[in-house]
């Protein structure tokens, strides 16, 4: 049976997750307090904490939601069962979905709790890669590694790239796109 989803609930996260876009385009996520949040939103404090333990859970709920919305949009897109082209994909995904906010951008690589939200990121990655390596397994693909260590291997790889890459933009995202696609290929020969 299909457990079905509050519209209080989406709604009331909607509210909280456009008034923190809007709070980080003007003050870094450490100013952030949830107070403010709440308030911004128009929703009550205990609302929030009824959900949520804090604004890092709140935000690891939204990292979930953009990864889960990414590998969801793939998986119709591509192939599953060949993982060179999902993460390629994968890549293209999040890097539209920070062009797409260059302010949230700038403010999460500016913030002292960077590695707070750098590891909230890659948690909810490694998870996404996990399922589609399992899933790349299943359909045939030839992946001789474990599982775990192929998704750590490559999300911290991906992870520590698109990174450098967000800061300096050295060469053009086609050229970055190319040298993740070559990497992949000979991991996954």
């Amino acid at each position: 049976m299909e457990k079905k989803v509050d519209l209080r609930i989406i709604k009331t996260q909607a509210k909280l997750t456009d008034a923190l876009g809007s709070m980080m385009k003007e003050m870094p996520f450490d100013d952030v307090t949830v107070f403010e949040l709440c308030e911004n939103a128009g929703v009550r404090r205990a609302t929030f904490y009824k959900h949520f333990n804090d604004k890092y859970d709140f935000l690891k709920s939204i990292v979930n939601k953009q990864i889960a919305n990414i590998a969801s949009e793939l998986s119709s897109k591509c192939d599953l069962s060949n993982p060179v082209e999902y993460f390629v994909l994968y890549v293209k995904g999040v890097i539209k979905y920070f062009e797409d906010r260059p302010e949230i951008l700038s403010n999460i690589l500016e913030s002292s709790a960077f590695h707070v939200i750098f590891d909230i990121i890659t948690s909810c990655t490694h998870v996404s890669l996990i399922s589609n390596i399992n899933d790349a397994k299943i359909k045939g693909a030839d992946i001789h590694t474990d599982t775990e260590i192929t998704a750590s291997f490559i999300n911290g790889g991906i992870a520590t790239l698109l990174l450098s890459w967000f800061r300096t933009k050295h060469i053009s995202e086609e050229a970055l796109i190319s040298e993740i696609q070559e990497l992949l290929e000979k991991f996954f020969v």
